[in-house]
């Protein structure tokens, strides 16, 4: 933070210097306008007498030329005459004056400029989190963090029946200790590992609204020891207790997890989907894209990232893979974020599956408008399935079906894509 008002304190000297350097050295009468274009007017002439003699105008255009640019000439010369001549030098008080206004109103002014909308205390991001972070400033008009919890349980209380319930996950039998961590943090704020002990339960017990203030605090315990896996922890559960919703609150979660990690898998995941509830498809995807090429093939976080994939190619339509308007619209909704996120890793693979399955019957039954996009979609599917064969199998099929520049496409991001050789 020194480091950077050092530099803005040089920066804004060095604009007042720019500023005042044509009154310091600008003291010797000018020249005024007419005077200029008197100049002016008779190198005009000169000029023309000398494209006259190499002979590249004829003599006729040349009269011509001469007659116009003659009468601009005495028109000028009349102006001047009637001005009065050169200008004078501004008085030196004056000068004097306005240096030093200069001098001063440029750096109190940039400082009053910042301090107004700037923010003095945020720091470097890295380039990995600008796509999740440039959302924020449109917060005002998002539900907050505690307005999205307290949708969320009122939609499970209007979806339970039968009475009041228990979070999904919880077990009575805990409750006792639930209760004695708590009152130990309570008793020692200060208490790191009571605090991560309350945390880790209250999660498994899936008791998120509870278990995210924990995590604040704890990150608040540990300070700039901090990992970036308990700040990741943080957004998750603040996703989760919102129901699937990434709120302003829980995004600037993300982006200082970012900070600290740009590579984190579980950040990267939920930054993608801020950006497509935020709108921004064709973001998501590409960042979920880039994720899961660069996951391991067992990552646990992969199958999540995969269907959520395939949920947000599905409701975005064709235009998702080109990067059109329609791939704007759609937004994976909080009950579809949550049912693939309930799935276990198994059904999670099956979930792609038949999301597949149906995608391809769609388009071989499909007697409508050719659509490349949803063929590369598909080819892309079962790529990250890590089924290559079925890929250079549906890759033949569209080349089949499609025909013309359609075909082309297809063929020309297969090549991308690794599915075909030149």
């Amino acid at each position: 933070m020194t480091e950077f008002f050092i530099f803005a304190s040089l920066l804004a000297a060095g604009v007042a210097v720019l500023l005042i350097w044509p009154l310091m050295a600008g003291r010797g009468a000018g020249e005024d306008r007419d005077s200029a274009d008197a100049k002016l007017y008779r190198d005009q002439l000169a000029e023309v007498e000398r494209d006259a003699e190499r002979g590249l105008i004829s003599p006729s255009e040349a009269e011509g030329a001469k007659a116009e640019i003659a009468r601009r000439l005495l028109a000028a010369a009349r102006r001047a005459e009637q001005a009065g001549g050169r200008p004078g030098p501004a008085p030196r008080r004056l000068s004097s004056y306005a240096m030093i206004a200069a001098l001063v109103a440029a750096p109190l002014l940039s400082a009053a400029v910042y301090l107004g909308i700037g923010s003095p205390g945020r720091t470097d991001l890295p380039l990995a989190a600008r796509d999740s972070a440039s959302g924020p400033v449109l917060a005002e008009a998002r539900p907050s963090q505690r307005e999205a919890e307290a949708e969320a349980a009122a939609r499970d209380r209007a979806a339970d029946t039968d009475g009041p319930r228990l979070p999904t996950g919880e077990d009575p039998e805990l409750a006792p200790l639930i209760a004695q961590l708590q009152g130990v943090v309570a008793e020692r704020p200060n208490d790191a590992e009571g605090h991560r002990l309350l945390a880790g339960v209250l999660m498994r017990q899936d008791r998120f609204a509870e278990a995210w203030p924990v995590i604040d605090r704890l990150i608040e315990i540990e300070g700039n020891a901090a990992p970036p896996d308990l700040y990741a922890a943080q957004a998750e559960a603040m996703v989760l207790a919102a129901g699937g919703y990434v709120s302003p609150e829980a995004e600037a979660v993300i982006v200082a997890t970012l900070q600290r990690n740009p590579e984190h898998p579980m950040a990267r995941y939920y930054a993608g989907l801020a950006l497509a509830q935020s709108g921004r498809v064709e973001q998501a995807l590409a960042l979920w894209r880039r994720l899961a090429a660069e996951s391991p093939p067992d990552a646990p976080w992969l199958p999540v990232v995969q269907g959520m994939m395939a949920e947000l190619e599905r409701q975005a339509g064709p235009m998702a893979a080109a990067g059109g308007d329609a791939g704007r619209v759609p937004q994976p909704d909080s009950d579809a974020v949550a049912a693939v996120q309930s799935m276990s890793p198994e059904e999670r693979m099956e979930f792609m599956r038949d999301r597949v399955a149906a995608l391809e019957t769609e388009l071989t039954e499909s007697q409508g408008e050719p659509q490349p996009e949803r063929w590369v979609q598909l080819i892309r599917s079962l790529q990250v399935l890590g089924e290559a064969e079925e890929a250079q199998r549906v890759y033949a099929l569209s080349q089949e079906r499609l025909q013309g520049s359609a075909a082309s496409f297809v063929r020309q991001e297969a090549l991308v894509l690794g599915v075909i050789d030149e």
